[in-house]
């Protein structure tokens, strides 16, 4: 492969974007219970050692308690997750200082499948949330 000289440190760059870049695999993992719904994207994770988590679920939006809709969301996101374990997988906070985080949680109907329903995309497509 003939690489032009002048494309060398461009790609040397990109390279070390990549090797540093934050990936799904270095997630880090919240396990625990949901105690609040505070609208249709936002939750609070009680943990095991008892500390509290403002968590808000990451790749989606949902309209706000005075909004169109924002009590029919909230709604189904605490037929949801109300009072269930959920894991939350997340690698950052918002400036609130929220968890932005994919919230996993068993799907009703199914014990045996653990975490495995994704809280977000399920908003989305019950039509209570948008991307």
């Amino acid at each position: 492969m003939n690489i032009s000289r002048s494309l060398l440190p461009f790609l040397l760059v990109i390279l070390i974007i990549l090797a540093v870049s934050p990936s799904d695999s270095a997630a880090t993992i919240l396990d625990g219970t949901v105690v609040k719904n505070t609208d249709g994207d936002t939750v609070t994770v009680l943990d095991s050692a008892k500390q509290q988590h403002r968590v808000r679920i990451a790749g989606i939006d949902a309209p706000e308690k005075n909004q169109p809709f924002g009590n029919a969301s909230r709604k189904r996101l605490v037929e949801l997750v109300a009072r269930k374990d959920v894991r939350v997988e997340f690698n950052k906070h918002d400036r609130y200082g929220r968890i932005v985080g994919k919230v996993l949680v068993t799907p009703p109907g199914c014990p045996t499948c653990g975490n495995t329903l994704d809280v977000g995309l399920a908003q989305i497509t019950m039509g209570m949330a948008w991307r």
